[in-house]
């Protein structure tokens, strides 16, 4: 099933629409190597670059998710830093990240 979407989606604005979401579902969609678009409402994703594409406005979101579902990107180079950015960013790396900085203090 998941192999069929080209891009990801999630939903980055506080509002009563999304207070049962989270944020992570976008390290789910780079580990599937896809590319994903998020509204720009805090600096989290800013250093990822491509395959992260943030927006500043509903026009910019609209027109950047077409762009990429006309594009279909497969190329193993992208898929392979999706889920570099994935993995960088996962709950055990946190973790130890935590740890470190618990075990300095």
């Amino acid at each position: 099933m998941f192999e069929r979407w080209n891009v990801g989606l999630t939903i980055e604005k506080r509002c009563e629409y999304t207070l049962y979401t989270h944020h992570n579902k976008i390290y789910q969609y780079l580990g599937l190597g896809k590319p994903v678009i998020v509204n720009k409402i805090h600096d989290d994703y800013d250093d990822f670059g491509e395959p992260v594409f943030v927006c500043n406005t509903k026009e910019e979101y609209a027109q950047k998710l077409k762009e990429l579902m006309l594009s279909e990107k497969k190329e193993m180079e992208w898929i392979e830093n999706a889920q570099r950015i994935a993995k960088e960013n996962s709950a055990e790396i946190r973790a130890e990240d935590f740890l470190k900085w618990v075990q300095i203090k």
